[in-house]
């Protein structure tokens, strides 16, 4: 009979639910996924028949260059559901249509979605048209954008893993009570479990944000602080901190810089 006090001077019992309630609040804190939203009303099958429908409009406007119609049907769907290939369409009128700014905004949250070097290249020969910068990008910005879309996934796969080798070796450790201490291995794989949770958090990594119209940048988050210059429609900015009131701190040729929030269009993408 194994010794009740041989792992890490308490019962073994105690200390898998221990282990247990440490990586439930790893996970816990990391984020929990969006459970999924099950449409189980009797009108989803007459939504789903609508949208077909609508879908089916805005190809035949896109194919006879019927860009502003097209493009307001593309934006009722985008409402009920952003899926890549609505937001590709969406990209395509715009940017047929004259509004790059617009096109770059889709093209980006088509890149959230479904992360592909493609769609980086398309956003940065379409910004250097139009002589806008920011669109640089390279292998960094490519990984971290991966590793925020799956950032979930990932972690959840290490935890399962974890769980699973600690459930194993506590069920060797009671067969054969005189084996090697493991304990301290699973409070080092837990610790750095824990730390790697809070090094990659996708929130972490940096940010930016692309000008809906052409607005100036400020030296304070005030309308009384000194212009530095008016940036145009389409221009991509990294943020640098958090809003103060309804300014929001950006890098400006490598100064800080302030600029109005309702001048942006809405959320933000890590870089």
């Amino acid at each position: 009979m194994m010794n009740q006090k041989n792992f890490w001077g308490c019962g073994w019992r105690g200390a898998w639910v221990g282990v247990f309630a440490l990586l439930l609040s790893v996970l816990t804190e990391g984020g929990a996924a969006a459970q999924p939203v099950r449409n189980t009303n009797a009108g989803a099958a007459q939504v789903t028949r609508r949208s077909s429908a609508l879908l089916i409009q805005v190809d035949s406007l896109l194919a006879v260059g019927d860009y502003a119609p097209a493009i307001a049907a593309i934006e009722r769907l985008t409402a009920r559901r952003s899926a890549p290939a609505l937001l590709l369409r969406l990209a395509y009128a715009h940017e047929q249509a004259g509004h790059a700014p617009d096109a770059l905004w889709a093209l980006r949250r088509t890149y959230e979605l479904r992360p592909d070097r493609t769609i980086l290249r398309k956003m940065d020969a379409l910004a250097a048209a139009h002589h806008l910068t920011g669109y640089e990008y390279g292998d960094r910005y490519f990984f971290f954008t991966l590793l925020r879309r799956y950032y979930q996934r990932l972690l959840e796969g290490t935890l399962i893993v974890g769980v699973v080798v600690a459930t194993v070796l506590l069920l060797r450790r009671r067969r054969h009570p005189n084996a090697r201490p493991w304990g301290g291995a699973l409070v080092l794989y837990v610790g750095l479990t824990a730390l790697s949770v809070n090094l990659l958090l996708p929130e972490r990594f940096g940010r930016e944000v692309i000008v809906r119209r052409p607005t100036p940048l400020m030296s304070a988050p005030t309308a009384g602080g000194a212009w530095l210059a008016t940036v145009p429609a389409g221009q991509q900015l990294p943020v640098t901190g958090e809003a103060e009131d309804i300014w929001l701190p950006v890098r400006w040729q490598g100064s800080r810089a302030w600029v109005r929030q309702a001048a942006l269009y809405s959320g933000a993408m890590v870089r």
